[in-house]
């Protein structure tokens, strides 16, 4: 029973996080918005210098993370317990949550990655930011074709909003056109 399984799973993963001094839990917590991270932005999401010594604290101590191949240490939690952790930071802190958020957005337009950006401006709930990132960079992404995600983004900026940006409504006239959603598709420009 997948419902029962999840319970153990949450269980044991307070356990695990219980157990871990302040330090790691901190960490633990910050890096749980993101599916994948390094510790450049654990550095960015907890505001000290001491994610890398704790990220592989964290590896050796084999706290349901992996470390991924590549030229830098990149890590991911089991996404059961990454959904733990982010769970525990919304519930616990909301407005933390949101920070850490606008934090990852901030980290990655300094290093040039707009995209990556976009999507924690979204989770942060920046949506003048967000928007005005997406509006920027809404021609590349249709141009390479990226439409599920662009739909994505889309869906989440309220229609009150987008309203008053004709090129993102015209992209979005654009997804619903290539998923057969015509009749949306002419909503969406009248």
């Amino acid at each position: 029973n997948r419902g029962q399984n999840s319970l153990l799973f949450d269980y044991m993963a307070a356990e695990v996080f219980r157990q871990q001094p302040i330090g790691i839990r901190q960490v633990l917590l910050a890096t749980s918005i993101c599916n994948e991270f390094d510790d450049e932005l654990g550095d960015a999401l907890t505001g000290t210098n001491t994610s890398a010594k704790i990220l592989e604290e964290v590896e050796s101590k084999n706290l349901l993370t992996t470390r991924l191949g590549g030229p830098h240490r990149w890590y991911r939690y089991h996404h059961l317990f990454r959904e733990f952790l982010r769970d525990k930071l919304r519930r616990e802190d909301p407005e933390r949550f949101r920070s850490l958020h606008r934090k990852a957005a901030e980290h990655y337009l300094a290093k040039g990655e707009p995209r990556q950006a976009i999507h924690y401006f979204i989770q942060g709930s920046e949506l003048d930011r967000a928007t005005e990132l997406l509006e920027e960079q809404v021609e590349s992404i249709a141009h390479e074709g990226l439409w599920e995600t662009l739909e994505g983004w889309l869906q989440q900026i309220p229609a009150e909003r987008l309203a008053t940006r004709p090129k993102l409504l015209l992209y979005l006239s654009w997804v619903h056109q290539l998923r057969g959603r015509n009749d949306e598709a002419i909503q969406v420009l009248n």
